[in-house]
Formats: C-alpha cells, sequence, structure tokens
C-alpha cells in the first residue's frame, strides 16, 4: 500500500493532466505532458511531488516515474467493517498509467515527457 504522501503525489499529478472530454481526452494527456518539455525539475516536484522512482537513462541522464492506479469495474469497493481499509472487489480490476521523465543530467530541465500503461488516457 502506497503511503499518504504517495497518494497524494498521484492525485496532483492525474489533476495536473486533466483532461476536457473522452473524445480528446488521449491528445490532451499527451499536450499536458509535452507542456514539461523545457522546465527545470524542480518545478515537477514542487507542482506534482517526489516521483515513485528514478533510474538512469542509457545516456546517463536520469528519468522520474510516477505511477497512477486507477480501479475500474462495476463495484466501487466494499469495507470490511468500521475504520477497515477498502479492498478492490474479485469484479473490479486495476489499471497503470506510468509517466517519466527525463532530465538533462547538466541543466535539470525536462527533455523528455512519455507515458505508457492500460491507465493513461
Amino acid at each position: 500500500m502506497r503511503s499518504g504522501s504517495h497518494r497524494a503525489a498521484v492525485v496532483l499529478l492525474a489533476a495536473s493532466f486533466g483532461c476536457a472530454t473522452a473524445h480528446d481526452e488521449h491528445a490532451t494527456f499527451v499536450e499536458k505532458l509535452a507542456q514539461w518539455r523545457g522546465r527545470d525539475v524542480g518545478e515537477l516536484f514542487h507542482a506534482v511531488g517526489k516521483p515513485m522512482r528514478t533510474f538512469e537513462a542509457a545516456n546517463g541522464n536520469p528519468v522520474v516515474v510516477y505511477e497512477i492506479n486507477t480501479v475500474v469495474g462495476d463495484t466501487p469497493y466494499y469495507s470490511t467493517g468500521a475504520g477497515m481499509p477498502y479492498y478492490p472487489t474479485a469484479r473490479n480490476g486495476t489499471r497503470l498509467c506510468r509517466v517519466e521523465f527525463e532530465v538533462d543530467r547538466q541543466n535539470q530541465r525536462v527533455v523528455d515527457a512519455r507515458s505508457s500503461g492500460d491507465g493513461c488516457p
């Protein structure tokens, strides 16, 4: 289970990539990602929060990774009792959207932004 701060970061990330309508949802999402290119990585961290993980690209640049998990299905959640956490039911599933920002190691600016997964708009 993710910590509260990671959940908040995911919510902020999803909100910052908010979409206008179902028809142009993917195009809007891609445009929002592209707007990060050229911006200081500190701005990204301030807006979205600490990334879930980082790794080094083949060219030596750091890549910061955010993941958005979305529960989908016909039954929201059920509770195991008062004060107990909620869990997905068997009729639900999860979808993952992984968002990666490549950062120029010299000037700390975002040089690429890309997404993958079945949970991305």
